[in-house]
């Protein structure tokens, strides 16, 4: 019965750690973004590229205030 429970779980954690989000890869960017185009990103000095949300949060990058 306990192995059956830790199915969902296993496929929620693993579609969570798919999201795909986007980035600035500028010197002074902090933040991940739900959107490519979310104004956000407007004053970007790098590149907006996209990663893993996990990939995001592990780079020490915080949700955007606008677009989350």
């Amino acid at each position: 019965d306990g192995v059956e429970n830790a199915k969902p779980a296993y496929k929620e954690a693993k579609k969570k750690a798919e999201e795909k989000v986007y980035i600035c890869t500028g010197k002074s960017a902090k933040r991940y973004h739900r959107t490519s185009n979310c104004r956000g990103l407007n004053r970007c000095g790098g590149k907006v590229v996209s990663i893993s949300k996990s990939a995001a949060e592990k780079g020490n990058r915080t949700p955007c205030k606008i677009c989350y």
